[in-house]
This record gives structure tokens, C-alpha cells and sequence, in this order.
């Protein structure tokens, strides 16, 4: 039986039910725009608050470090004026020591001195093989000494003047090859005096530079396609096809052990390893006549008089292809590290370009023998060739350090117990090899890899980082290598997509479901709120009671899934770099630093290293101090900048350091501090896992020796105050050449 159905509402009944309804809903509705009208009034008063402590201590951080500026800034003019007097001290006792041993080289920093040795230089022309040798290799040392002067107005930022001192680098090494081309000139017009078994053939070296010359006075024929000249004991051999044997011809074969042709400030791809080769086909001068016992009739010599190049190849007439290639073979000095064996490139240098090019080079027919290191090619042009890797073979860098360390010496030196404090280490990772660098006050030694005539020998900075980017290790990166350079590979933390909420299965339920969903909306919204007004009540302070903003303290590191992300490279901002190597190089002597997997992640106005202070003098640096990552940062882009905008700046030196309460991990290196509410504009993060908090409890500071001083032994301190001006420019300089900030 179907059950009774109730009594029908009457229509006073629904009315009074729905008057009822409208009424607890509007006074559901106005408390709850009372209940948001008094959050907003909460959240405006904290709000301000929040403006007022950041305001406050951005004006007590200001005043702060601008104290420290100036401080900072007199203890620096005072160790710059230490420098100058010894250094000027240093170049009175050079100077006297060059008069005593009467010696005639021009100082390397007198652009007077150096135009008057050029000038010289052409006015007197070599004679024979022997005394152009001689000229070179006395060149060749003041050129040496013209790439130190280069090198320290790199590290000083001084662009102009390094253009100047490559400019004279060029000039240098072309009137060394004036010098061999007026020797060569004066063979070919005495070619029978150095006639010995029907044929002439010279060959000279001297500090490298080998010079060969073969005249064809006497033309015989021979069996096969070339003829082969060999330049004994100096590892250069030519050999010619058939057709020009039967010509009136010189050939001459040199290897010079530097390029000439790309100086010191050039951004070209490639890098020269070791030297060039030269092959030139010369015309042979008028025979010589004999008139009479003791006469001899040969051309007048003048200076005018040039040696005349024989076209070949590319450069003649007739086609390339209708000529057989020359073969040339040169040695890889044993100063070169790198040899590319496998697939060594051989270029020529085109002068109508101005770049090496492959054009005249058959790069498919290129051997490379590694027991005696030789190295052969075919040509069909004559001119420069050289083997040649790219700039970027060995950038960026994997990682760097640099550490107070015991001086070390090649086995069966002496000890010394006055190095002890006077010597860092400066390591470099990079792509396929380390380089270890010993810096003390008089130099730099290269410590490995095993170079032969480079380990252990004391050279000037930018003397030593030279050899290096001879040997084919290129430590000088520039801004032109930043686009050469691929893109760093990182695994970083990457946010899982957002789940979709589940469909509803017609429109009643989807509105049930929108409803709850905004309910739990609100009811996290008021959880937040309330969290925020108790933190918001809390006392809190920075340390020293510098103004009232709270001491801020890292986000855990995510536990997202971690994803490769390319990352290029972006170099840092030119003042950064220069403050970061000045004020690394004077704590060099005290404190580890290492480079930060975080750094290339930054961006160009921020840096992240290690450091801690050392324990190499009390045995042993492995654990007895951890690392703490610093972060070094443009002021205008730190976090209290943002927070208080328009209050004012950090001027004279807009960089700041400041210890991060994480490591390099991603780990925070303390335990967070309850949760603070942020009312500064939204951005976005500097890059997923990075967190630029700082340690609580440490301040900002515009000096690094400023940051450290204040978690280091009163050791530490003295080591730093008592260390050598002459030490920190050397580490200074290593740093602003290699430039580890920005490739690492």
C-alpha cells in the first residue's frame, strides 16, 4: 500500500519560508562582507607595517654600507699607494741593471721606445741567415715583453692601451720578417758561393725559428712525380712536383713559433697551436757574372728591392687543378699540449680576407705522426699554414678553487721555510684537462699539466697564460666566446602540471562541487590569514637591531621531479667581475673559495662561490671548516632594493655580498623560520631551487672581508692584513684574465 503523503503547504506557508530564506541569507551576506571588510583593514594594517620595516632597514642598510664604502675605500687607497712605491722601487733597480749590462732593448711600456727599435730595426738589413736569426729571437723578446704589458692592461680594463700594445706585437714580427726576407734575398743573389754538390741548400734555427732554403741552380732531372727537399735538423721538408724542378726557382720553407698575422687582441674562431709554416716559391736573382779574376757582377742591392714570389696554385694563372699539390711537413713543437690526432685541421691564411681559411689546404689528406710529430699536408697555395683548434675547445669551465697552499717545488729543490704564507693555488677544471697555477709575489708557475718548458718556470701572468693559449690551452676567454659557447645542460626541479578537476556528471552535481570547492577555498583563505596575523604579531628583528624588517630564511628545497634544462651562458656585468676578482685576490691568502653550480644560473648581476676559511697551515683542509655559499649581487636587484623601492642606492661600488642560508645542493643550511607574509610586487624566481635568502642572523656588506671577518679566526684576519700587495695584484690579475665568475 502506498504510503500517506503530508499535509500540503499552504501558499502563506512557502511565502513565510521563503521570506525566512532571503533573510538569513542577507544576514549571512553582510557578515560575511563585515568579516572580509575587517581583513582588509587587518591586511592593509600589516601591510603597512611590512612597508615600514622594509623602508627602515633598507635606510639603515644604506647608511650602513656606505660607512663600510668608505672605510673600505681608504684601506684600498692606502694598500694601492704600498704597491706603487715598491713597484716603483722595483723598476729603479731594473732600470739600473739594464744600464749596467748595457742592455739595448726598448722598455716594453715606451711607445717612444718601441717605435724607435722598429724604426731601427729597418734601417739595417740581416745579411745572411745567421744574423737575421739572431734579430728575430732579440725581437722576439721584446715582443714576449709587449704581451706582459698587454696582459696587465687587460686585467685593468685599460682596452685602449692593450689595442696599442698588440698593434706593436704586429709591427714587432713584421720587421723580424723584413729581416728574414732581406737574409733570403741576399742567398738568392749569392746563390753560388753556397753552392756545395751541385745544388744549395741552407737550413737554420734559433729559439725556435727555423728557416730552409733550397735554390735550383742546377737543373737535373729525376725519377718519379715530386722532388723531395728536406731541411735537415730543423723538421721541415717540401716536396715539389716534376714541373717546377725544371724551373729557375727557390723554395723556401720557415717555421716561426707564433702567429704573426693574428695579434693578441684578435677575436678570430681558431687558435693557432705552436706556429706557422711558411712555403714560398721565390724567383731566383740574374746569375752573377764574372768579368775578370776577383770581378763579379750581381744586382745592386737596395732597399726597395723585394723578393719576388713565383705564383703557384690558386694564386697562378693557369688552374689549380692542372698543377700536382705541394707536400709540406712541419714538426708540432713539444710546448704544444693539445695535438688534435685524429683529426687534425690545417689551415692558410688568406690575405685578402684577413682570416684562416681551409680553401687551399686538402683537409682530407692531412697525417699526423705522434712519435715524432710530424705533421704533413697537401697544398695547393703557398703561404702560412697553420694547425689550428678552436678558441672554445676548453670552455667553460667545470670548476675552479683557490686556496692558500705550501709552495711546491720540482724534485730536488730545496725547501724554504719563507714561502709559507706567500703561495695560493689557483685550479681550473675545463673541458678534458686541469690546470694547476702556483701564484707568489715575484710570478707564476704552472704546476700541471707536465708541459715541457712551461712546468715550474716562473713567468708574469700574462706571460704564462699565453704560453698556455700556445700550448693549446686557452685560458683568456673574451665577450666575442660567449655566443661560440653551447648552452650549460642542468638538472633542475621542474613543477608538475596541474591535475584536472573531475567532470561532473550533469549540471546539479557540477554546481554542488563549484560550491564545496569554493568553500575549501575559503576556508584555506582563512586558515592563511590567520596564520599571517600571528607570525605578523611575533617580534621580529635583523642582527645588531638593524631596523625592524625580519630576518629572512630559505624555502626548503623542492621535492619536485627534476628535468634538463639549457641554460647559455650570460657573462657578468663588467663592475661585478672587476669587484669580485679584486676582493677574492685580498683573502687569497687566508680563505678557500671554489666556483658554485648555481653561478651560470644567476644570471649577469648575480654570482655564487664558496668559501671558508682555511686550515692548509694547521694540517689537513678537508673538513675542519665547511663551505658556505656567498652570494655577490648588483645592489639595484637585490631583495631590499625591490621591497623599498625609491629610497635610495648604493653608488661607487653597486655590488653587495651576503651569506645564503642554503648550500649548494639546494639544502637550507639552517632550519627555516616561520613563515613571513611578503606584500612586495610578485616575481619570478631567479631559477628553480635557488633561493636568495640569507643566513639568519649576517648582514649585508659591500667588501667580501668585511662579510667573512665576522665568522673567521682572529688568525684568519691577521693572515689577511699582514699578506703581500704584490700577491693579491698577481691572484687579481690570474682572476680577471681567466675569468671564472662569468665561465663557470
Amino acid at each position: 500500500m502506498p504510503p500517506k503523503k503530508g499535509k500540503k503547504k499552504t501558499k502563506a506557508e512557502l511565502e513565510a519560508e521563503r521570506i525566512a530564506a532571503e533573510e538569513e541569507a542577507e544576514r549571512l551576506r553582510q557578515a560575511e562582507q563585515k568579516r572580509l571588510e575587517e581583513e582588509r583593514v587587518a591586511r592593509e594594517e600589516r601591510r603597512k607595517k611590512w612597508q615600514e620595516e622594509q623602508v627602515n632597514y633598507r635606510m639603515d642598510e644604506l647608511t650602513r654600507l656606505k660607512e663600510e664604502l668608505f672605510a673600505g675605500k681608504h684601506a684600498l687607497q692606502e694598500s694601492k699607494e704600498k704597491l706603487a712605491v715598491k713597484q716603483e722601487a722595483k723598476t729603479r733597480d731594473l732600470e739600473w741593471q739594464r744600464y749596467l749590462e748595457c742592455d739595448p732593448s726598448p722598455d716594453a711600456s715606451s711607445e717612444s721606445d718601441l717605435n724607435t727599435y722598429v724604426s731601427l730595426s729597418r734601417e739595417t738589413q740581416a745579411a745572411s741567415l745567421q744574423e737575421a736569426l739572431e734579430r728575430c729571437s732579440a725581437t722576439e723578446d721584446i715582443v714576449q715583453s709587449v704581451r706582459r704589458v698587454w696582459a696587465e692592461a687587460q686585467a685593468r680594463g685599460d682596452s685602449s692601451l692593450a689595442s696599442r700594445q698588440g698593434g706593436f706585437c704586429e709591427r714587432l714580427r713584421e720587421s723580424s720578417s723584413e729581416q728574414l726576407n732581406s737574409a733570403a734575398l741576399h742567398v738568392l743573389r749569392h746563390a753560388d758561393e753556397y753552392l756545395e754538390d751541385d745544388q744549395v741548400l741552407l737550413a737554420e734555427e734559433k729559439a725556435g725559428v727555423a728557416v730552409g732554403l733550397w735554390v735550383n741552380l742546377i737543373i737535373k732531372s729525376f725519377r718519379g712525380p715530386v722532388k723531395p727537399i728536406m731541411f735537415k735538423n730543423i723538421g721541415l721538408q717540401v716536396d715539389i712536383p716534376k714541373a717546377l724542378n725544371q724551373q729557375r726557382i727557390a723554395v723556401r720553407a720557415m717555421f716561426l713559433p707564433y702567429d704573426p698575422v693574428t695579434n693578441a687582441v684578435s677575436d678570430s674562431e681558431d687558435l693557432v697551436l705552436g706556429g706557422v709554416m711558411q712555403v714560398d716559391l721565390l724567383a731566383q736573382s740574374p746569375p752573377a757574372k764574372k768579368l775578370r779574376p776577383k770581378w763579379v757582377l750581381r744586382p745592386s742591392r737596395t732597399p726597395t728591392v723585394e723578393l719576388e714570389r713565383v705564383p703557384f696554385g690558386e694564386d697562378s694563372p693557369n688552374s689549380a687543378s692542372a698543377q700536382q699539390p705541394l707536400r709540406c711537413t712541419f714538426r708540432i713543437p713539444d710546448s704544444v699540449y693539445f695535438v688534435p690526432s685524429e683529426s687534425p685541421r690545417i689551415v692558410t691564411w688568406d690575405a685578402k680576407i684577413s682570416q684562416w681559411t681551409s680553401d687551399g689546404v686538402n683537409s682530407q689528406v692531412v697525417e699526423y705522426n705522434e712519435e715524432t710529430r710530424a705533421l704533413r699536408f697537401l697544398a695547393v697555395r703557398t703561404g702560412l699554414f697553420a694547425l689550428v683548434q678552436s678558441r672554445i675547445a676548453h670552455l667553460p669551465f667545470t670548476s675552479w678553487k683557490l686556496e692558500p697552499a705550501l709552495r711546491v717545488r720540482p724534485e730536488g729543490q730545496d725547501e724554504d721555510e719563507e714561502d709559507e704564507g706567500g703561495c695560493v693555488h689557483y685550479t681550473v677544471v675545463a673541458q678534458s684537462v686541469e690546470i694547476k697555477i702556483q701564484v707568489r709575489e715575484s710570478g707564476c708557475e704552472l704546476i700541471a699539466p707536465a708541459i715541457p718548458g712551461l712546468q715550474f718556470r716562473e713567468m708574469g701572468t700574462g706571460e704564462l697564460l699565453f704560453a698556455l693559449r700556445d700550448a693549446g690551452i686557452n685560458l683568456m676567454p673574451t665577450d666575442a666566446d660567449v655566443a661560440r659557447i653551447p648552452p650549460f645542460e642542468d638538472l633542475l626541479p621542474v613543477a608538475a602540471p596541474p591535475e584536472a578537476p573531475p567532470a561532473a556528471a550533469d549540471g546539479e552535481e557540477a554546481g554542488e562541487e563549484a560550491g564545496e570547492t569554493k568553500m575549501e577555498q575559503k576556508e584555506e583563505e582563512e586558515k592563511k590569514d590567520a596564520a599571517a596575523e600571528g607570525g605578523a604579531a611575533e617580534e621580529n628583528g635583523t642582527a645588531d637591531g638593524e631596523g625592524s624588517a625580519p630576518v629572512e630564511a630559505p624555502a626548503q628545497a623542492a621535492a619536485e621531479p627534476l628535468g634538463p634544462v639549457r641554460t647559455p651562458l650570460e657573462p657578468k656585468v663588467k663592475e661585478m667581475e672587476r669587484k669580485l676578482s679584486s676582493d677574492v685576490a685580498r683573502l687569497a691568502s687566508s680563505f678557500d673559495f671554489e666556483g658554485s653550480t648555481w653561478n651560470h644560473l644567476v644570471g649577469s648581476q648575480r654570482s655564487v662561490m664558496k668559501v671558508r676559511e682555511t686550515s692548509v697551515y694547521t694540517g689537513g683542509n678537508e673538513e675542519t671548516f665547511d663551505f658556505k655559499l656567498v652570494l655577490a649581487e648588483m645592489d639595484a636587484i637585490s631583495e631590499s632594493a625591490r621591497k623599498a623601492p625609491g629610497i635610495g642606492d648604493l653608488s661607487g661600488a653597486a655590488v653587495k655580498y651576503s651569506f645564503l642560508n642554503m648550500k649548494d645542493d639546494g639544502a637550507a643550511s639552517a632550519d627555516p623560520a616561520e613563515h613571513e607574509e611578503d606584500f612586495g610586487d610578485p616575481t619570478e624566481a631567479i631559477c628553480p631551487g635557488f633561493s636568495d635568502k640569507r643566513e639568519q642572523g649576517t648582514l649585508t656588506h659591500v667588501f667580501l672581508n668585511f662579510l667573512v671577518k665576522e665568522q673567521c679566526s682572529e688568525e684568519a684576519n691577521e693572515r689577511v692584513e699582514s699578506s703581500s700587495e704584490e700577491l693579491a695584484q698577481a691572484v687579481e690579475r690570474l682572476l680577471l684574465l681567466t675569468r671564472p665568475f662569468s665561465f663557470s
